[in-house]
């Protein structure tokens, strides 16, 4: 059953709300947000992913592994620290 809203909300319009709502603890983050319809991809190439300067070693290491493992992507993707 395709549900297409919950108590009189338009799912889509609440998921986008969600989706492109930024608090103010992440202001200082400078992100792209791509949200697509019916399942089409934006073909894009990764170069460089930024992590917060919070984020611990083992979690660095995860994120590597995860686009390490990743078929098609490009294994010479820079993870890098964000400066203090």
């Amino acid at each position: 059953r395709d549900v297409k809203s919950i108590n009189g909300d338009n799912i889509a319009e609440h998921a986008k709300s969600i989706l492109l709502r930024k608090t103010d603890c992440w202001e200082d983050e400078d992100e792209v947000r791509i949200l697509i319809k019916d399942e089409n991809f934006v073909n894009i190439e990764i170069k460089k992913i930024i992590i917060g300067r919070k984020v611990i070693e083992s979690d660095k290491d995860l994120i590597k592994c995860l686009v390490d493992s990743r078929a098609g992507l490009d294994k010479n993707i820079i993870i890098i620290k964000q400066e203090e």
